[in-house]
C-alpha cells in the first residue's frame, strides 16, 4: 500500500512538473524573449525536452504499475502524451521562414503545443480527485487552491506576453494594429518606420 501511494505520488509530482512548471515556462521563455538570438530559443527546447522526459517516466509509471487506466483522467493522459511525444516531430519538420507552409505549420505547433498545455493543467484536476476519492480529501482541497492559483498566475503572464508587443500601440491610442510578415503583428510609431514584433524564433534561428 505505501509503495503503490508513493508511486502515484511521484507520478503526480512528475506531471505536475512536466505540465505545471517545465511546459509552461517553455511557452513563457518563446513570448518573453520573442526576436532574441540562439540560445534563448535554446531555452525554450531545453525546457521542452525536460518536461517531455519526466511527462514520459510518469506514464511509464502509470500503466506499469495502477489498474485503473479506463477513467477519464487515464484517458485525456494518453491521448496528451501522445501529443507530447509528436510535437518534438512536428519541431524537427519545420519550415523555414518565409516559406508558403510556414504559416500552415506555425499554426499546427501552436495548436499542438496549446492543446497540451489546457488538457495537461484540466488532467491534474482529475488527478486530484483520484487523490481525494482514495482518502485524502483535506489534502485534496488545499492542493486544489494552491494549483489552481498556480496556474492561474502562469495563464495571466502568459496573456500578458502574448499582448506585450500590443502595449505601445494601446498606451498611445492606436487602433490600427495589423498583423505584419508571417502574422507577426505591427504598432505604428509615431514619428518614426511601423515596427514589427516577432512571436516566433527569427530567421537565422531556424
Amino acid at each position: 500500500m505505501a509503495d503503490s501511494k508513493a508511486l502515484f505520488l511521484t507520478h503526480g509530482a512528475l506531471m505536475f512538473l512536466a505540465f505545471g512548471v517545465f511546459f509552461p515556462l517553455a511557452i513563457i521563455a518563446v513570448k518573453a524573449l520573442r526576436g532574441s538570438t540562439r540560445r534563448f530559443v535554446a531555452v525554450h527546447i531545453a525546457l521542452n525536452v525536460l518536461g517531455w522526459i519526466l511527462a514520459t517516466i510518469a506514464i511509464i509509471i502509470a500503466y506499469a504499475k495502477f489498474d485503473a487506466m479506463d477513467t477519464m483522467h487515464a484517458r485525456i493522459g494518453t491521448t496528451v502524451i501522445i501529443l507530447v511525444w509528436l510535437q518534438p516531430f512536428a519541431a524537427l519538420l519545420r519550415p523555414k521562414v518565409g516559406t508558403p507552409i510556414r504559416p500552415f505549420w506555425f499554426v499546427l505547433h501552436w495548436l499542438f503545443g496549446t492543446g497540451i498545455i489546457v488538457l495537461g493543467w484540466a488532467n491534474i484536476f482529475f488527478g486530484i480527485d483520484i487523490y481525494r476519492d482514495t482518502g485524502f480529501a483535506g489534502k485534496a482541497r488545499n492542493i486544489y487552491i494552491l494549483y489552481g492559483v498556480w496556474i492561474g498566475i502562469l495563464g495571466l503572464i502568459i496573456l500578458f506576453l502574448d499582448k506585450l508587443p500590443q502595449l505601445p500601440g494601446m498606451a498611445r491610442g492606436d487602433n490600427d494594429v495589423k498583423p505584419g510578415v508571417n502574422g507577426h503583428p505591427t504598432i505604428p510609431k509615431v514619428g518614426g518606420p511601423t515596427k514589427e514584433y516577432h512571436t516566433e524564433a527569427p530567421a537565422n534561428v531556424v
